[in-house]
């Protein structure tokens, strides 16, 4: 029972969001918002075919991680997307403002259909990309009815205003801005955010988001699914 009304209690504050939405959202496109931890399957399998499973082009950002300036690192970032046999699977990751505004740059998003950004910390994100040419193409990838996908640091920025740390008391900052009137707070359960995100959202919709919980939005219709694994 205790793990029904746990389950409950998340898809319902998932789809409350989701449903809240759709007149604010002047996008097209897909976003995947996922709390953290492990990312159980149907996850990865729902974002696959949503990028469009064989035919897709991924790219995958880990700039949030502090691990994203090793390129030896890189591959575990693209280690669990393989098996997917993407046209196209490439890390993005930008080591400055000044890459991420550079037009050369943005070749690598020719054909792109999906973007994952990976955890780590939302505020890295943001001081790399918020405001660049960057920023933007993932703007025009949702525009034209792409998909982007981010676990824990990568969910916390997709909104605007973004909870970028802070332990009871929330410190804000812009993030991108993609869920007008929303905002996350992620490993929601784990960390017992409770508090936080009370605070930060006395003025918006702020929803919860555990260790692998999702929240799927898409166009003008939305559906939210929770694969939290209950506290004992």
């Amino acid at each position: 029972m205790k793990r029904t009304r746990y389950l409950a209690a998340l898809l319902a504050s998932a789809c409350v969001l989701a449903a809240s939405l759709g007149a604010q959202m002047p996008l097209r496109g897909a976003l995947f918002a996922c709390g953290g931890g492990k990312l159980p399957d149907q996850v990865r399998d729902a974002f696959a075919a949503r990028a469009g499973g064989a035919n897709a082009r991924v790219l995958i950002v880990p700039t949030a991680s502090s691990e994203a300036e090793k390129p030896e690192t890189h591959e575990s970032f693209l280690e669990p997307w393989r098996r997917y046999g993407f046209a196209s699977l490439e890390i993005l990751h930008a080591s400055s403002r000044d890459e991420a505004n550079d037009e050369r740059f943005l070749a690598r998003f020719t054909g792109v259909t999906a973007i994952w950004l990976s955890g780590g910390v939302q505020s890295r994100l943001i001081t790399t990309y918020g405001g660049t040419l960057v920023a933007q193409e993932f703007r025009l990838l949702l525009a034209r009815g792409g998909v982007i996908g981010g676990t824990s640091a990568g969910c916390a920025a997709m909104t605007k205003p973004m909870i970028a740390g802070g332990k009871n008391e929330p410190e804000i900052e812009e993030g991108f801005g993609w869920l007008p009137g929303a905002i996350f707070d992620q490993h929601f359960v784990a960390r017992g955010r409770d508090s936080r995100l009370a605070r930060a959202s006395s003025s918006i919709r702020g929803t919860s988001a555990s260790a692998s919980t999702k929240a799927r939005r898409s166009g003008s219709k939305a559906r939210a699914v929770a694969c939290s694994a209950p506290p004992a």
